[in-house]
């Protein structure tokens, strides 16, 4: 603290101090006055200032997490809206397929089996990797970064992430929050890799067309079309809960794939079903993901 005499009237951030016995202040028997350190002053410390700027170029998984994946230029409000035509979600398919991809989720088995040896036979064991689920995901980021879902990859020992081209990649996550049923993997591909857009789940209304596409039961590239049936559902699994319904078809390995809509733009990953019933899929909406990605 900066210590002041005092030459004029009591500022409304100064406060006074006299000497007092056992003070280890300079006992000079005169008021002495010191200013209270303004909020702003701390903003001007060496390290705020290293960090502020370390934070406009981008920390990974601070700032500068918009980069990990691609946006659409923002539509205009009175934009023309795109006539559905036999074609449109052929056409769809056919563009944003490459990027989807099926997760395989491994785990360590231990077999018990018969060697031979001088003594005869006697058993060993011996560890595998044996397929426990599947899942979908979908590429953000050309650089192998993948969104799915947190529940697709939990306890996975080894994650195997099988391309439309044949490819097939070791998965490792980088992620994941439980919470709110998101993961991010990361695969190191030689090349670039196809990627989906993220686009505004905030736009989205009842009764527009969206397209699912996944693995379910282990059938890859598995296009569903539908329409959102509502928005802001609540299935008690956590506090984020803002699903998007849709009926568009999604059973089980479509966990983690993307819903899409007729722009191309991923609005949700797919991420539940009601169990008994028919039509009533749900999403997690984009907006959340983008809200948590930096932190997962």
């Amino acid at each position: 603290k900066r210590w002041l005499p005092w030459y004029g009237n009591i500022r409304s951030n100064m406060k006074t101090w006299r000497p007092q016995a056992g003070d280890r202040r300079p006992q000079t028997g005169k008021t002495k006055f010191f200013l209270f350190r303004s909020p702003v002053s701390r903003f001007r410390s060496p390290v705020f200032l290293a960090l502020f700027f370390l934070l406009l170029r981008g920390i990974p998984g601070l700032a500068g997490a918009e980069t990990l994946w691609a946006e659409k230029a923002k539509r205009a409000a009175d934009a023309e809206d795109i006539v559905i035509k036999s074609g449109t979600f052929s056409r769809l398919a056919e563009e944003l397929s490459p990027a989807v991809v099926n997760l395989r989720i491994m785990q360590k088995v231990t077999t018990y089996q018969d060697f031979p040896s001088p003594r005869g036979s006697q058993k060993g064991r011996s560890p595998n990797m044996e397929e426990r689920g599947e899942g979908s995901g979908f590429i953000i980021n050309k650089d192998g970064y993948i969104l799915t879902n947190a529940h697709v990859v939990a306890d996975s020992d080894e994650i195997q992430v099988a391309l439309t081209n044949g490819k097939l990649f070791k998965g490792k996550v980088i992620g994941l929050d439980m919470v709110t049923d998101i993961a991010l993997v990361k695969v190191d591909a030689p090349y670039a890799l196809p990627t989906l857009s993220l686009g505004d789940s905030s736009l989205l209304k009842p009764g527009e067309w969206v397209l699912a596409i996944g693995s379910p039961f282990g059938l890859e590239q598995t296009v569903t079309t539908g329409i959102v049936s509502g928005k802001g559902r609540s299935l008690g699994r956590s506090p984020y809960d803002d699903y998007i319904q849709t009926d568009a078809s999604i059973n089980p390995g479509n966990s983690g794939g993307p819903l899409i809509n007729i722009y191309g733009e991923v609005v949700g990953i797919n991420a539940a079903v009601l169990a008994q019933s028919q039509g009533l899929g749900f999403s997690i909406p984009i907006n959340i993901v983008k809200m948590l990605l930096p932190q997962i």
